[in-house]
């Protein structure tokens, strides 16, 4: 296996939390443009995904468009649920358990180059590959601990992201890691990229969860942590990072006191609901990625802000917070899901349209 230089991860159980939730700002940020979603992107479609109530959509974790299908995997459920393009639920496919076919936590579902769906179930550390009517071709188990995983455009290989894995430069907890891996359709994992080493704060050990998109022959990956982003060229191993976000961007403020009367996990939940995390991260056509960062109203809703960036690192515009939670990108055309306070679930088609340069 070769290992190519620069961060991984999967979450550990923390017992800190905080109470300090005011971040400090970038001042680097400070200038990038903030405009309206809708002057990023422009809506092209909406469509509501009806299901019955026991068919009713947990968590969206991933979405694959057909030209006759809208397939989403849902992480919470357990399951595949396939939708008509108007919306109609057709078939589920899966279901909860350890069984072939079977699901415990559908993280991802892609496309890969050959056509087929690619699913990642974090929980059992399987890659399951179905064709595009959902029958199951093969199913695989990488070993280790995964955050997630991302398509490698042109290839029937797919990008693993996590750190506690078996192959790479483990020394435990305290050791060196690597964030992304080069898996091929057998599931053996080649080239390796971007060392990580854990943080000693438990808090920011929890939130070392990390994501990546490609650009090209580019890698972008991120973390919960921190809105740097590392840029790595996979044929050469080479490394940059950059700060990306916008002048709302708030680093995390970190502090181990604790809110009495409350589990560890409220306390994370706390914690998260009172900071702008970095959240995601996808490749669009013309060497530019959107970065996708989550922050909280007072009554608990969740708001995305978004940031259009160059291969360069340079934030080029980001947007106002808006309820739009973006699930999967294709060129220049990206699937957004808002779900409304009563359940229903609309997938908006959205198109880039940035704003022209003053």
């Amino acid at each position: 296996m070769r290992i190519h230089g620069g961060m991984s991860a999967a979450f550990l159980v923390v017992l800190a939390a905080c109470a300090s939730v005011e971040g400090t700002t970038v001042a680097s940020l400070e200038k990038v443009p903030v405009v309206g979603f809708d002057q990023l992107f422009r809506r092209v479609d909406s469509v509501m995904l009806v299901t019955p109530a026991e068919e009713a959509i947990g968590v969206a974790s991933g979405l694959v468009v057909l030209p006759t299908a809208i397939i989403l995997s849902d992480i919470t459920r357990g399951n595949l649920k396939v939708f008509s393009r108007q919306g109609r639920l057709l078939k589920t496919i899966g279901k909860p358990g350890d069984g072939p076919g079977e699901f415990r936590r559908p993280m991802a579902i892609i496309q890969d180059g050959r056509g087929r769906l690619v699913v990642f179930d974090q929980k059992r550390s399987v890659l399951s590959t179905r064709d595009t009517a959902g029958t199951l071709l093969e199913e695989r188990v990488v070993a280790g601990t995964w955050d997630g995983l991302a398509a490698l455009p042109g290839s029937d290989h797919v990008l693993l992201i996590g750190a506690r894995v078996t192959k790479g430069r483990e020394q435990g907890v305290g050791g060196e890691h690597m964030i992304l891996h080069d898996v091929d359709s057998a599931g053996t994992i080649g080239t390796s990229y971007h060392p990580f080493k854990w943080p000693s704060d438990p808090l920011q050990s929890t939130f070392s969860h990390f994501f990546a998109a490609s650009v090209g022959d580019l890698l972008v990956t991120g973390s919960f942590t921190t809105n740097r982003v590392f840029l790595v060229n996979r044929r050469t191993g080479k490394e940059s990072s950059a700060l990306v976000g916008g002048p709302w961007y708030r680093e995390p403020a970190w502090s181990r006191r604790l809110p009495a009367g409350q589990s560890p996990g409220q306390r994370v939940n706390l914690w998260a609901q009172q900071q702008i995390l970095l959240v995601g991260l996808f490749g669009i056509d013309g060497g530019i990625f959107l970065a996708q960062f989550r922050s909280y109203t007072k009554e608990g809703d969740a708001l995305y802000h978004y940031v259009l960036a160059d291969t360069a690192g340079v934030s080029r515009v980001s947007t106002h917070p808006t309820p739009m939670r973006i699930v999967h990108v294709d060129g220049v055309t990206a699937y957004g899901i808002v779900t409304s306070a009563e359940g229903d679930v609309a997938l908006e088609t959205l198109k880039l349209t940035p704003p022209r340069a003053p």
